[in-house]
């Protein structure tokens, strides 16, 4: 006896892209969160054009990549998957290194511990899970053609759960305040945004960046490969549709009687 399969109906499950990642930009209340005494010291020495890396104690998802650590420079970037200590800036987006970067105030800085007890590096996390803020505060930091006394004070702060980026510029008083980037930058250069680029800042202003996701729907299913009938008490018969570019789960159903099927691949 044969049991007839009349034919099939594929339902996709739609995925979402986060590659296609993209930001809302906004300015922002400025709120400085002060941790020059109790965030950790990310160096207790002279920097310059030097870094370090630090784990965030949460998932940050940044431009559709999960990361748990990042690379903090003393040139105001914190960077992802490099190790740059660049002190060049650049305008958002730029398709040349560094890239996967977060500019808090990117610019040719300087961390001289020696001009005193108030220059200090230092990052901390606030809050309780999932709603931990992971912040790094560069803390009078001069430019490399000015001298002591001469400082900008900036802070990043990386949200748990959101993903949301914000700077927070509490001061500039370089004798060069027109020549930084603040901003965020993808993996290639491709997209990125930024609140100023070789511009003069304001003290006390602050920008976020708020992730957007969007969904790139699932091609049409192609033809099914496979015997248009079985015969009753036969078991592990094969079928399948081409992969399909952006579909997460496949769903076979059957409209007939006198038989099953089940799945969840291409095949």
């Amino acid at each position: 006896m044969k049991v007839k399969l009349i034919f099939f109906v594929l339902t996709l499950f739609w995925v979402f892209k986060l590659s296609s990642q993209t930001y809302t930009q906004e300015s922002v209340p400025y709120v400085w969160n002060d941790i020059s005494a109790t965030g950790s010291l990310i160096s207790g020495v002279n920097t310059d054009n030097g870094g370090f890396s630090k784990v965030i104690p949460f998932t940050f998802n940044y431009f559709g990549a999960d990361y748990t650590s990042c690379y903090i420079n003393a040139n105001g970037l914190i960077v992802f998957n490099s190790t740059s200590t660049s002190y060049d800036n650049q305008c958002f987006p730029d398709g040349n290194a560094p890239n996967d970067c977060i500019a808090g105030y990117w610019d040719d800085l300087y961390y001289q511990k020696t001009c005193g007890a108030s220059v200090t590096w230092r990052y901390t996390t606030l809050g309780a899970s999932p709603n931990r803020v992971f912040v790094v505060s560069w803390i009078n930091f001069r430019h490399q053609t000015g001298g002591c006394g001469s400082y900008v004070n900036m802070q990043v702060k990386l949200y748990e759960t959101t993903n949301v980026i914000e700077v927070h510029l509490k001061s500039n008083a370089l004798p060069i305040n027109n020549s930084a980037t603040i901003g965020i930058e993808n993996s290639d250069g491709t997209v990125g945004y930024h609140a100023i680029c070789n511009e003069v800042t304001t003290d006390g202003t602050a920008w976020r960046w708020t992730p957007s996701t969007v969904c790139d729907l699932p091609e049409d299913a192609g033809d099914i490969s496979g015997t248009s009938s079985v015969c009753q008490g036969e078991s592990s018969i094969a079928y399948s549709v081409p992969p399909i570019t952006d579909a997460d789960t496949y769903v076979w159903s059957y409209s007939g009687t006198g038989a099953t099927i089940n799945g969840t691949t291409n095949s």
